[in-house]
């Protein structure tokens, strides 16, 4: 049985239409872009894609040229509130959650 996690993560070698299939599948519109050792290098959401795609970027482009790889982390131990008042803040719509090692 595949981790829940799994269905987020998609590799730096996928190309648009491989992460398009991923969150087709986790129903969230996001990605979370890893290496093969799992350090999380971007994120990708639909919109991401569909704005690269009416660019007219080809379906065949590597993830990493469209990832966001400017995203927020915050702790493990940040509750729901303190995350949502840093997006406030920050006006950004996905964080990823850390451990002490990143």
């Amino acid at each position: 049985m595949a981790r829940k996690l799994d269905f987020f993560l998609t590799h730096l070698p996928d190309n648009l239409k491989q992460v398009m299939q991923k969150i087709d599948q986790n129903g969230y519109g996001v990605a979370l872009v890893v290496d093969e050792n799992c350090f999380l290098h971007g994120i990708v959401t639909d919109g991401d894609i569909r704005r690269s795609i009416l660019q007219g970027i080809s379906l065949d482009t590597p993830i990493n040229k469209i990832m966001n790889s400017a995203f927020v982390s915050v702790p493990l131990e940040y509750s729901p509130q303190q995350i949502i008042k840093l997006m406030c803040r920050k006006k950004n719509d996905y964080y990823h959650k850390h451990g002490k090692n990143g």
